[in-house]
Formats: structure tokens, C-alpha cells, sequence
């Protein structure tokens, strides 16, 4: 097994909720991956146990994270709602102060506002950045050109 397949496994099961129409807490989606393993024997079953759940919570955690941010890759379109070039058949917000992902049919117009505050403030931030590394690219071009100037400038001196 790779560390792709894991990944595809909790898209399934994400998938499975989505035509549900259920929220999955994000603790019980770890749950149903690792638990969908059970053969493990011997003295270190329980260690590997341990090891698999915090793999499979850092990779449930990714896929959280991955839809807060906006990132450069194309979307997966298996996730998408149909008819839109973005928007998620689901997402991942805070109910009772833990994450769950959310089918978008079944989030609140609350939730809904929350994710439009996210994605604003995101995009902003991101603006931000775009214009700092471009002002930082200009500025060490210039101190680059300034140094190749003052060279050439000491070469003909000498």
C-alpha cells in the first residue's frame, strides 16, 4: 500500500458521506480508515495501531487544511458540485469546536458566510504575497545590477 491509496481510501469514504448527505466528524473519519484494517497481530500490533492512527489523522488533517486553502493545483473533480469550477460537494468547518466535514447541502447559511470570510481573507493574504515577492524580485535585480555596476566601475580604475 502506498500513502496515495490511503488518501484515496478517505476520499471513498468521504464520498460514501457525501451521497449520505451526513457530516463526518474528521476524528470519526480516521476511525473508520484505520478500523477498516484490522489483521494486525502480535506483539506489536498495538504500536502500529498507534502509528496508523496519527498517519491517518495527519492525512485527514491535510485534506481539512487543503480545503481552507487555495492552492495551485487543479481541484479534484470528484469533489466538486456540478456545474461549478470550485465549489466543494463538501467542507470542513468547525462544529462544536471540532473540524467536520460538511456536504455543502447540509452546512448553514452561517457556515456558508464563514467560508466567503475565509476565502476573502485568504485571497487577500495572497495578494500580499504576490506583491511582496514581486517588490522583492525588483529589489534584488536593482542591488544585483548596483553590484555588477560598481565592478565593472573598480575594473576600469585599475
Amino acid at each position: 500500500m502506498k500513502e496515495t491509496d490511503v488518501t484515496k481510501e478517505i476520499k471513498a469514504v468521504l464520498q460514501e458521506r457525501i451521497e449520505s448527505q451526513e457530516p463526518t466528524p474528521a476524528s470519526w473519519l480516521t476511525t473508520i480508515v484505520v478500523e477498516a484494517h484490522p489483521n494486525l497481530k502480535g506483539a506489536d500490533a498495538n504500536w502500529y495501531r498507534v502509528c496508523a492512527y496519527g498517519y491517518v489523522r495527519d492525512a485527514v488533517r491535510k485534506l481539512v487544511n487543503a480545503s481552507k486553502a487555495i492552492s495551485g493545483k487543479e481541484p479534484d473533480q470528484q469533489m466538486l458540485l456540478p456545474g461549478f469550477n470550485r465549489l466543494q460537494k463538501l467542507y470542513a468547518v468547525e462544529r462544536q469546536g471540532k473540524p467536520v466535514f460538511v456536504p455543502i447541502d447540509q452546512m448553514s447559511d452561517e457556515e456558508i458566510k464563514q467560508k466567503i470570510r475565509e476565502y476573502t481573507t485568504m485571497a487577500a493574504g495572497c495578494e500580499e504575497h504576490v506583491k511582496e515577492l514581486k517588490r522583492y524580485l525588483r529589489e534584488r535585480h536593482r542591488k544585483m545590477n548596483a553590484a555588477v555596476r560598481l565592478a565593472a566601475s573598480q575594473k576600469q580604475v585599475a
